[in-house]
Formats: structure tokens, sequence, C-alpha cells
């Protein structure tokens, strides 16, 4: 159910402020959620517009939502190259096997290190796609 999950991201978006408040950030280390809270304490102007703890937690599910979509759209970009390539699909497939064995049905995050033209493939899908286009200047030479 679409509410439930809701509730569950709100939920955990109010621990990570819980934990915020309970907790002294250094100035030097404050990231956004710090950034925020700090400005939610510092209101002072009367009929200016306030910032609430919802908008701290809309602002926190962008980025959260925001870094996950990345990741999707990161990997369905390198299947199409993949699916466009069919010499280094076959190549990463051998690589795979090779190293990790017919079996394994999940790379996972210590597997990275030994699959090398995995590595190579992933960043030519962040050079060919980067996830935030717009945000990345880029210069062809």
């Amino acid at each position: 159910d679409l509410h439930k999950a809701f509730a569950r991201l709100s939920n955990f978006f109010q621990y990570v402020i819980d934990d915020h408040l309970k907790t002294e950030q250094s100035q030097d280390h404050s990231d956004i959620v710090g950034v925020m809270l700090d400005m939610i304490n510092k209101q002072s102007k009367v009929g200016s517009f306030k910032v609430t703890y919802d908008h701290l937690k809309g602002v926190m599910s962008d980025v959260f939502l925001a870094g996950v979509n990345a990741g999707a759209i990161t990997m369905i970009w390198a299947m199409t190259e993949l699916t466009r390539h069919p010499r280094v699909m076959k190549k990463l497939q051998r690589e795979i096997r090779a190293t990790l064995g017919d079996n394994k049905e999940k790379i996972m995050e210590q597997d990275l290190e030994k699959v090398e033209y995995l590595k190579f493939v992933i960043q030519e899908t962040f050079r060919l796609h980067p996830p935030a286009p717009l945000l990345l200047p880029r210069e062809a030479m």
C-alpha cells in the first residue's frame, strides 16, 4: 500500500531528524539536514515563510529518491549500451563467469574489485550518460 510506504519513509526521515537533534553537529561538518534544522531554529520574522519539519522531510525525500533514481537510470543505460554492443556484453559475461564462477546469481559489492572490465563498462556508461547532465558542464575535445 502506497500510504504505508510513505508513512515508513516519513518515520525514517523523522528518525534521521531526531538523531541530528540528539547529537550536536559541528559547523564544519554539517550536512543538509543540519543546515535546515539550523534554519528552522533561527527563524524570527513574523509573517515570513516558515520552514517546517515537513519541508525538511520533503527535501530529504527529494535527495533520497533522486539518488535511487540516478542509480536505476545508470543501470538502464548500462544495459541499453550492452544490448547495443553485443561484443562488449559477451566480453563482460566471460569476465564475470571466469572471475566469479558460473553459479554466482548476484554480483555483490566485494566482487566489484575483481571484475575490472565491469568497472570500465560502468565508467563508460557514466561518460556517455551522466546521471545529472544539466548540472555537469562538459566540453568535447
